[in-house]
């Protein structure tokens, strides 16, 4: 049961002590645990996720009672990874790298492994609460945990993400100012790009989501704030901030991967972007242009047709349904068009089978999938690690909700090395230049922001 909470000072037990179980470390905790303060907190393991769900909401996690964390290994098994299918009846969040596909799929390796992200980070918290982001209801709900210490700064840091997803966008410096800086000319994504039309021609695949990265070393203080200023950049509603040990994660994702709620599954794919205009009837025209534009909708479509069968592997007879073709929603920044696709599954399905049946999510692929994931990890030039991954609260009845990990900043803290992938669908009627400045486009805020 959810309980409103309103009060006082804020301290909460963090220390752990470390035990190896194969390649997956599991942190518990120690009886004599150490309180830490609120700053602390922001130097630890913490999580706050957003979802769209009749309002944003904003669940919010602070310390361990266990982590779990697996590094990439081809020869992993999905459904024997540690945590991943354990601690059912707790609150948990769980980090999906992209690599997961490996213990889902045998993928070739890639040749570009260049970062030690964590393939699953599972981390079961001792706090655990919730509040409304889009409006100004007082409190918050505490799901796990005693907040009798720790209430006032909670509703501290509450005040602070909703003036942020509220707030007015500011975009302080111009794209080309940041630290993220490209890693792939314009040239070498037309070339790219030819090779992708060539398997589209043979009819190896139909759509492939093609990704660029940026890169930058910067020394980020705090990492938080730079959050938050996404958030008022964007006002996301599945946006997230994770931190735990050396790694950062700083996400205003705009896409909802997969939801459970009891038996019903439900998918949000995005696929077709068009910029926004200052000047509203040039916004109105091109909000227009987008929900006609056949390249647009031929691209989502594809996608849903993928998600509806990655759902029936799961779902009931005649239970996959399309709920909504091609919706266009606006944000700060762009346009989109998104999908909403719905299955009802048996109740005792599990999130390993649930996984097994869906991920990656076919917005981050193409179609086929499996072709289209070889074909993409050939051409790219990085290793996408957690981008196009997803992460999510899942709560002890089993229910969860889990973003996509697009437009997001990925932080190694002792090297300093900031990354952002950005990407987006190729098909017969791309043209190079236009798909180039689309993922300029997606990088913007971000660019723009840090």
């Amino acid at each position: 049961m959810m309980r409103s909470y309103q009060n006082k000072s804020f301290v909460w037990p963090f220390h752990c002590r470390l035990k190896k179980a194969m390649n997956c470390i599991c942190v518990r905790d120690d009886t004599d645990a150490c309180l830490h303060s609120m700053s602390s907190m922001l130097n630890n393991s913490f999580c706050i996720a957003l979802q769209n769900d009749e309002g944003i909401w904003a669940t919010m996690a602070m310390g361990c009672h266990q982590v779990y964390v697996h590094a990439h290994n081809s020869e992993s098994k999905l459904d024997e990874l540690e945590g991943l299918a354990d601690l059912e009846g707790y609150w948990t969040y769980r980090v999906l790298s992209y690599d997961l596909k490996d213990a889902i799929e045998k993928f070739p390796p890639h040749p570009l492994n260049t970062h030690s992200m964590p393939m699953v980070l599972t981390v079961r918290p001792s706090h655990v609460c919730k509040f409304r982001v889009d409006s100004d209801i007082d409190g918050f709900l505490i799901l796990e945990g005693d907040f009798s210490a720790i209430a006032a700064e909670c509703h501290q840091l509450m005040g602070q993400v909703r003036r942020a997803f509220t707030g007015t966008a500011y975009f302080p410096h111009h794209p080309d100012e940041s630290a993220l800086q490209p890693t792939m000319t314009r040239y070498a994504y037309k070339e790219a790009l030819i090779e992708i039309q060539d398997h589209l021609q043979r009819g190896d695949i139909y759509e492939v989501n093609y990704c660029q990265e940026f890169i930058g070393h910067v020394d980020i203080e705090n990492p938080f704030s730079q959050w938050l200023k996404l958030l008022q950049n964007t006002s996301a509603p599945f946006a997230a901030y994770m931190q735990h040990e050396e790694w950062v994660l700083i996400c205003a994702s705009p896409e909802r991967f997969l939801q459970r709620k009891g038996q019903k599954l439900i998918s949000q794919p995005i696929k077709g972007t068009a910029r926004r205009s200052q000047d509203p009837q040039e916004d109105h025209r091109l909000r227009q242009a987008l929900s006609q534009s056949p390249k647009d909708r031929s691209e989502n479509i594809m996608i849903v047709d993928l998600v509806r069968n990655d759902l029936s592997r799961l779902a009931l007879k005649d239970t996959v349904n399309v709920q909504e073709l091609c919706g266009v929603y606006s944000f700060k920044t762009v346009h989109h068009l998104i999908s909403t696709i719905e299955a009802l599954i048996p109740a005792d399905t599990s999130l390993v089978n649930i996984l097994q049946a869906t991920f990656p999510m076919g917005s981050m692929t193409g179609a086929p999938k499996i072709s289209a994931i070889q074909i993409a990890q050939k051409l790219e030039n990085f290793h996408r690690g957690w981008y196009s991954g997803s992460i999510g609260f899942v709560a002890p009845n089993g229910d969860f909700d889990f973003n996509v990990i697009i437009r997001s900043a990925i932080y190694h803290r002792p090297s300093q090395l900031l990354r952002c992938g950005v990407g987006g669908a190729i098909t017969m009627a791309s043209m190079a230049d236009a798909e180039y400045e689309e993922t300029l486009l997606k990088a913007n805020a971000i660019r723009s922001t840090m």
